[in-house]
């Protein structure tokens, strides 16, 4: 499967959400309504995040089936520029960490959906990423044919029977998931916390869209402007609304409006075809290539603020410092640290053996 340019775009206006976000404390000095309009950034960006993973894992797969080479490139596309992060943030707030406390993202237990925050606290949602990537490196190893179909299987048998035998309930929404206490160490409580927490809904949503997105191309690209612009105008319509008034990361809450902003997206991709991004696209395209070192980095540049910024600096410049630093530390972050890296697991991964189904694929 070809890049999807609307997908990247999509990965980069989440992103931006969640960063306007955390800089609701400096937008309020210039800004008093920020808190209402930007609340709703933070569960809309990190639900259509985990969709897109979903749908990212499954396309990424689609033509190699060595388990050894997905895990190797995510641990270089995401767990490794997350190490060097964790380090910066601790050299920046002059935290005392451990190497381990560097290296472990696991949270250390706490409430639903976070059940407590690494060394740097933004990166709760990673901790689901990479549980995903192992449970899909598990699906892979079932069977890579369905590899889609038994992922799901396994979120679902997770997020349901699963949850109440470890809880005594079923639950949808992530932040009212009880935090697992039937074993006798914290870590293996914590793992099977992360694993029930139904969250990882959001993973299947990405997965099944993968799943049928030839089927669904071939009725979609002849639709009419008039049919395209009116779904556009309604699930638009759906995700304003709801980024005001609907609150959680659940799929009967921020989880499905953002399944529908994801899907409006692969509608806009089907009826556009694989030509040339214009201008706007381009634009999003280039944030999405930026976008996970830009979620990585933006927090460090808020503790820029709080930790080195003389207090007689006016509150109404804070905005566009942090803004600027934000700005700054994503490009170099991602020039010096989060490309090569990139590159380098890919390197790495090409240098494993072929499996049979990846030749025969």
């Amino acid at each position: 499967m070809k890049n999807i340019y609307q997908i990247d775009a999509l990965r980069g206006i989440a992103a931006s959400l969640v960063v306007l976000f955390h800089m609701i404390p400096f937008w309020v000095y210039v800004f008093p309504g920020a808190t209402s309009a930007l609340a709703g950034g933070s569960y809309l960006g990190v639900s259509v995040f985990f969709v897109i993973s979903g749908f990212v894992m499954g396309a990424a797969t689609q033509r190699d089936a060595r388990v050894s080479s997905f895990l190797l490139k995510r641990v270089f596309r995401v767990y490794v520029p997350t190490v060097v992060a964790v380090a910066l943030y601790c050299v920046i707030t002059q935290k005392s960490a451990s190497l381990v406390e560097i290296f472990r993202i696991l949270p250390s237990g706490g409430f639903a959906p976070y059940y407590g925050y690494g060394t740097y606290f933004i990166t709760w949602t990673l901790t689901y990423e990479i549980a995903f990537y192992f449970l899909y490196a598990i699906a892979m190893r079932i069977s890579w044919r369905y590899r889609t179909e038994v992922a799901v299987g396994l979120i679902l048998l997770n997020c349901l029977p699963m949850q109440y035998l470890l809880t005594g309930h079923i639950v949808f929404n992530p932040g009212a998931v009880q935090q697992v206490s039937l074993f006798g160490h914290t870590f293996l409580n914590v793992v099977a916390s992360i694993a029930i927490n139904p969250i990882n809904l959001l993973f299947a949503f990405g997965l099944g869209w993968y799943r049928v997105f030839d089927q669904v191309a071939m009725r979609v690209r002849d639709i009419s402007p008039a049919t395209l612009a009116s779904w556009l105008f309604l699930s638009g319509g759906m995700v304003t609304v709801a980024y005001f008034f609907v609150k959680g990361y659940g799929v009967f809450q921020m989880g499905f409006f953002a399944l529908v902003l994801f899907s409006s997206f692969m509608v806009l991709n089907m009826v556009q075809g694989p030509g040339e991004p214009n201008f706007v696209w381009r634009l999003g395209k280039n944030l999405g290539k930026v976008s996970f070192s830009l979620y990585l980095c933006h927090y460090l540049a808020i503790d820029l603020r709080t930790h080195y910024l003389p207090s007689n600096v006016e509150l109404a410049w804070h905005p566009l410092i942090v803004g600027a630093a934000i700005v700054i530390l994503t490009m170099v972050f991602y020039m010096l640290v989060d490309a090569p890296i990139h590159r380098l697991g890919n390197r790495l991964a090409a240098r494993l053996p072929v499996a049979q189904e990846s030749a025969t694929a």
